[in-house]
C-alpha cells in the first residue's frame, strides 16, 4: 500500500529563534520520494536533521525575524519491518511520564482491570477510554494529562492515547506514545495513538476509533506528546498563522480499495495481524451521517447546534434557524471566522494551537 503525506505550516517568527520540528516520516519508513522545504522570502533554509533512538526524525534550524513557510511530501511504499525492542527501551515506557503519569491512576487501574493480563487487558483499557471518553476539540489544553482527562471524560487525540499509555503502565505493560499521519482521518491533521509493548510486539491503539490502522505512517515515537511535538522552539516568539495536513492512500487495484472497505468495520486490537504501527491491523471507522443529523435536529429542535469540523452551507443554517435553533461554529483562522459570519452563523468558538496542539485550517472543501 501506498500512502501520500503532506504537511504545509504557515509560521510568523517574531525574532531569530531556534526551531524544531517533527513532520518527516520516521526512519525506517519505505520513502519513495520526499521534499522538505524552509522558505523565508527568496531565501531557502537547510536544516539539521537528527535521529533519536526511535527512528523520530527532528529538523532543526535557526529561523529570523518574519514569515517562514514549511513544506512536506513524501509517497511511502508498503510497511515497515518489525524492529526489536531493547529492555532499556521497555523500562523507559513502564516509567510515569510527564503527560502519563501511572503512578496517580495506579489505584484506578489496579481496581478496574485486577486479573487482566496481556491481549484482554489492552482490549479492556482501549474499550474503557473509547467509551468513557468524548472526542472534544477546541476544550482540551496543552497542558492536560492523563489525569485531566480522566475527570473531565473529553478530549482530542493525545488525550485519549495519553489515558490509555498511563492506565496501561499502571498495571505492568510497556506503552509509548505515537505522533502519525492517518490517511482517510476526518477531520485531518496529526494524529496520535498509542502502542502497547507485549510478547515482543507492539499493537497499536486508536481509542479515538477514528483512523485506519493499516494506513498509518509513523512520524515520532516518545514516552508522551511531550516527546512528539511537530513543533518546539526556544529563543523567541512563534506565531502558527496556517497549518494544513493531508494523508491518503494508493490503491493498488480495486481489490485492494475493497479489502480496505472490508477492514474498516474493526477495531480490537487482538484481531491485529501484526503489531508494527506502520503494518497490517484492522481499522476503525465512524459513520458521521451529517444529513440524517441536519434532519434529526429539524424534527427534534434545540436551543444551540455547535459545528466542530467545517463550516456549514447557508441552507443548512437556513434550515436550523427555521426551526429556532442558533448556530455556533468553530474556527481556526481569521478566513474561516469571516466566512462563518457571512453564512449566518450566530456565534464563533474560536480555537488555536493551545487546544493540545490540535489545530488544523479548515477550507470550507473540508
Amino acid at each position: 500500500m501506498q500512502r501520500i503525506v503532506t504537511a504545509e505550516l504557515d509560521l510568523e517568527l517574531g525574532a531569530s529563534v531556534d526551531l524544531i520540528f517533527q513532520i518527516a516520516a520516521a526512519q525506517p519508513a519505505p520513502v519513495l520520494r520526499e521534499e522538505l522545504t524552509f522558505c523565508q522570502g527568496d531565501r531557502v533554509d537547510t536544516p539539521t536533521e537528527i535521529i533519536d533512538q526511535s527512528g523520530s526524525r527532528l529538523h532543526r534550524l535557526q529561523g529570523d525575524a518574519g514569515r517562514l513557510e514549511v513544506r512536506y511530501e513524501a509517497l511511502i511504499d508498503g510497511h515497515v519491518a518489525h524492529r526489536a525492542t531493547s529492555d532499556l527501551e521497555a523500562i523507559t515506557y513502564l516509567r510515569p511520564s510527564r503527560y502519563c503519569q501511572s503512578d496517580e491512576v495506579f489505584t484506578q487501574a489496579r481496581r478496574q482491570f485486577r486479573g487482566l493480563q496481556g491481549m484482554d487487558l489492552i482490549t479492556a483499557v482501549s474499550e474503557f477510554v473509547a467509551t468513557s471518553t468524548t472526542y472534544t476539540p477546541g476544550l482540551s489544553q496543552g497542558t492536560d494529562s492523563a489525569v485531566t482527562t480522566l475527570m473531565t471524560g473529553q478530549g482530542v487525540c493525545r488525550d485519549y492515547a495519553h489515558v490509555v499509555i498511563a492506565l496501561l503502565r499502571a498495571m505492568d505493560m510497556p506503552a509509548r506514545y505515537a505522533a502519525c499521519f492517518a490517511p482517510g482521518l476526518r477531520p485531518m491533521d496529526f494524529h496520535a495513538v498509542a502502542e502497547a509493548y507485549l510478547d515482543g510486539s507492539w499493537y497499536v491503539i486508536d481509542a479515538t476509533r477514528l483512523s485506519n490502522r493499516r494506513s498509518l505512517v509513523r512520524i515520532a515515537t516518545g514516552r508522551d506528546a511531550a516527546d512528539c511535538a511537530f513543533l518546539s522552539y526556544h529563543g523567541g516568539y512563534v506565531g502558527l498563522e496556517r497549518m494544513r495536513v493531508d494523508a491518503c492512500t494508493v490503491p493498488d487495484d480495486a481489490s485492494d480499495v475493497a479489502a480496505q472497505d472490508a477492514a474498516a468495520a474493526a477495531s480490537d486490537p487482538a484481531l491485529d495481524d501484526a503489531a508494527e504501527l506502520d503494518g497490517p491491523g484492522p481499522a476503525s471507522f465512524t459513520d458521521n451521517d451529517f444529513a440524517g443529523k441536519i434532519d434529526f435536529l429539524c424534527e427534534n429542535p434545540v436551543p444551540v447546534v455547535s459545528f466542530t469540523f467545517g463550516i456549514p452551507e447557508r441552507d443548512v443554517i437556513n434550515r436550523l434557524h427555521a426551526v429556532g435553533s442558533e448556530i455556533a461554529v468553530m474556527v481556526t483562522s481569521v478566513a474561516d471566522a469571516r466566512t462563518a459570519v457571512e453564512h449566518g452563523v450566530d456565534g464563533l468558538i474560536v480555537q488555536g494551537t493551545e487546544a493540545g496542539g490540535h489545530q488544523s485550517t479548515l477550507s470550507i472543501a473540508d
